[in-house]
C-alpha cells in the first residue's frame, strides 16, 4: 500500500533520517511492538514515511516516537555532527498529527503536540497555526481526550498570549453545544485557581458565568457556580454588591442562592485582590485639591491670608492617591469584545482625558491593574490606527501617574508590541 502514497514533502534536512534507516540505525525509541503484524513494514520505513502512512497503527507509533524524541531531547545531543533537532525536525508535521482521520492516532497527535509544548524551547508560531484546530475539537471530545486539549491549550496559555486564547473560550460559555460550554467553564475554572489568572478578562468572565445558572442543565448549572465562587475568592467586591452587578439576569431565587454561595466562602488572603465592580462610593478615596488662585480651599476663617496660602501649598506637595478605576469610562471592560472602531476610539479617549485633567500631585493607589492593562494592550494591538494610538497615549499617561510596577512578564509584552509600532511609516505614531 505504501508503494502508492505520493512522497511526503520534507526539508532538505531529513536526507540525515532517510541515511540513518538505509544504514540500519532505525529510531526505536517509542515504538509499539504491539501490532506484530505491522513491525515488519515499520522495519523498512523511515519515521517520516511512517508519518505519512496509509495505515493508522503505523502512523499512531510514529507519533508517539516523535512525542518520545521531543520529550528525551537534551542539548547536549546537538554536539554530535550530523545530530537533527527534533523540535524543527517534526514542527511541520504537527498539524497533520492532531488532524488524523483516526481518533485513537489523532489522540496520539494530540499528545505529541502536547510533548512539543513542554519541552521545545521555542513554540515559534505555534500558537496562531494550531489556535483554530483545537476549539475546532472541543465540542467533539470527551475523556482523556478532553484532558489533553484542555492541557495543550493551558500550555498556549502559559506561554503565548493569553488574550489570543481566553477570547473563543469565554465566549463559547454561551455555545448551544452543552459540552463544548462545560468545556470552557472548566477550562476557565482552572485558570482562575492558576497564578496567571490576572491575564484575563476576569469582569467580563464574571458577567456571562451568572447568566448560565438559569441553564437547564444542572452540570451546566453547577460548573458556572464554580466559576464564579472562584472569581469571587479573588476579588475584594462584597456579596451583595456582586450580585447586584448581574441581578438583571436572574430570578430572585437565583440571586439569594448566588449570595449565600459566596458567603459561605472565604477569601484568599494571601493574594492581592482586584476590585471587579468599582462602586461610585468608593471613589471617596479620590482626592482633588484646586489651585491656590481657585479661592475653594479654607483653612479657617481666623487665619490670614500668608498661613491659608502657605497651608494650600502644603496639601498640594503631599502627593494624593484615587483608585484608577473611578477613572474609567463606561463599557471600559467591553472594549474588546466590540467592532465599531469609532466607540473604541471615544471610550479611550475619554479615559486619557480623565488622565490629562488630574493634578500632578495625584498618584494611583498601590493595587493591582493587570484588568485594565490587558484592556488597554488589547486596543494597542487593534488593527486601526485611531485606536491603537489611543492607546498609546494612555500608556504615556498612565507612566506619569503610577507608583505601582507592572509585572514583568506584562511589561515585556507590551514592550513588545509597541516596538513593533516603529514598522509603522507614518510618523505620529513613530513619534
Amino acid at each position: 500500500q505504501s508503494e502508492d502514497l505520493e512522497e511526503p514533502i520534507i526539508p532538505k534536512d531529513y536526507n540525515n533520517l532517510y541515511t540513518k534507516v538505509q544504514d540500519g540505525e532505525k529510531p526505536t525509541v517509542g515504538v509499539r511492538h504491539d501490532d506484530n503484524a505491522y513491525a515488519d513494514i515499520e522495519e523498512q520505513l523511515t519515521l517520516v514515511e511512517r508519518i505519512g502512512h496509509s495505515i493508522w497503527q503505523i502512523r499512531r507509533n510514529a507519533y508517539q516516537t516523535v512525542g518520545h524524541l521531543f520529550s528525551n531531547f537534551k542539548e547536549s545531543d546537538m554536539r554530535e555532527e550530523d545530530a537533527i533537532n527534533p523540535f524543527e525536525a517534526y514542527f511541520p508535521f504537527l498539524k497533520n498529527m492532531i488532524s488524523d482521520s483516526n481518533i485513537i492516532a489523532q489522540h496520539e497527535g494530540l499528545c505529541t503536540l502536547k510533548a512539543f509544548l513542554t519541552h521545545s524551547p521555542d513554540i515559534k508560531n505555534l500558537v496562531q497555526y494550531l489556535i483554530q484546530d483545537m476549539y475546532d475539537k472541543i465540542p467533539f471530545g470527551k475523556g482523556h481526550f478532553n484532558e489533553t486539549t484542555a492541557d495543550i491549550l493551558k500550555e498556549f496559555f502559559r506561554r503565548e498570549n493569553p488574550k489570543l486564547v481566553m477570547g473563543d473560550i469565554v465566549r463559547t460559555f454561551e455555545s448551544k453545544n452543552v459540552k463544548a460550554a462545560m468545556f470552557s467553564l472548566d477550562f476557565t475554572s482552572d485558570i482562575l485557581q492558576s497564578d496567571v489568572f490576572r491575564e484575563i478578562n476576569v469582569r467580563v468572565v464574571f458577567k456571562l458565568a451568572a447568566k448560565l445558572i438559569t441553564h437547564i442543565n444542572r452540570n451546566l448549572r453547577g460548573k458556572a457556580m464554580k466559576v464564579l465562587t472562584e472569581v469571587y475568592k479573588r476579588v475584594e467586591d462584597s456579596p451583595e454588591h456582586l450580585c447586584q452587578q448581574v441581578e438583571k439576569d436572574l430570578r430572585s431565587i437565583q440571586k439569594k442562592e448566588l449570595l449565600a454561595a459566596f458567603k459561605v466562602i472565604t477569601k484568599l488572603e494571601d493574594e492581592p485582590q482586584i476590585c471587579l465592580f468599582p462602586s461610585h462610593g468608593h471613589q471617596g478615596s479620590q482626592v482633588h485639591h484646586h489651585s491656590s488662585n481657585g479661592g475653594n480651599v479654607r483653612v479657617g476663617e481666623g487665619r490670614d491670608l500668608e498661613e491659608e496660602e502657605e497651608a494650600t501649598q502644603s496639601q498640594q506637595s503631599e502627593a494624593q492617591y484615587i483608585d484608577l478605576h473611578t477613572l474609567l469610562p463606561d463599557k471600559f471592560f467591553d472594549l474588546p469584545y466590540t467592532q465599531e472602531v469609532n466607540e473604541k476610539r471615544k471610550c479611550m479617549d475619554a479615559l486619557n482625558e480623565a488622565l490629562e485633567n488630574q493634578p500632578s500631585h495625584v498618584c494611583f493607589e498601590d493595587k493591582d491593574y493587570m484588568n485594565i492593562w490587558n484592556v488597554i494592550t488589547h486596543m494597542l494591538e487593534d488593527v486601526n490606527i485611531l485606536v491603537y494610538m489611543e492607546a498609546i497615549r494612555s500608556f504615556s499617561l498612565l507612566a506619569e501617574h503610577l507608583t505601582a510596577a507592572m509585572n514583568t512578564q506584562k511589561a515585556k509584552y507590551i514592550q513588545g508590541v509597541l516596538l513593533d509600532k516603529f514598522k509603522e511609516k507614518k510618523k505620529q505614531v513613530i513619534d
